[in-house]
C-alpha cells in the first residue's frame, strides 16, 4: 500500500511536516484523509476564520507533490460516513493556535 506523507501550510509557511505518514489505498483515499482533517480543524469555526490561506501539501514516498488541499474559505463538515481520522488535535486544541498536526 502507498504511504502518503503531509505538511500543513499556512500561507508559504510550514507550520507542521508529517514524519511517518499515512498507508493508504491510493491518491483518492489521502484526499480524503486530508479533507477529513480540514474539517477537524475548522470544526470550531467563527465569523472570520484564519484557515483561509491554510493548506495540506499531500508528497508521495519519493518526496514529490501528489496533491496539495485547500481549506474552505467557510467551514463544511463532511458528510457521514467519513474517513477514519489518525493522529488528530482536538478542537479546543485547533481554537487555541495550539494546532500540531501530527
Amino acid at each position: 500500500m502507498p504511504r502518503f506523507f503531509f505538511e500543513f501550510y499556512e500561507g508559504r509557511i510550514v507550520r507542521s511536516s508529517d514524519p511517518e505518514g499515512y498507508e493508504l489505498a491510493d491518491l483518492a483515499a489521502a484526499h480524503r484523509q486530508a479533507v477529513t482533517m480540514i474539517d477537524c480543524l475548522t470544526a470550531v469555526g467563527d465569523d472570520d476564520p484564519g484557515w483561509r490561506d491554510w493548506s495540506f501539501r499531500i508528497a508521495d514516498s519519493d518526496g514529490r507533490t501528489a496533491l496539495t488541499v485547500l481549506f474552505p474559505a467557510q467551514h463544511r463538515p463532511e458528510e457521514p460516513g467519513g474517513s477514519e481520522i489518525v493522529r488528530m488535535p482536538s478542537a479546543a486544541d485547533a481554537h487555541a493556535g495550539n494546532v500540531s498536526i501530527f
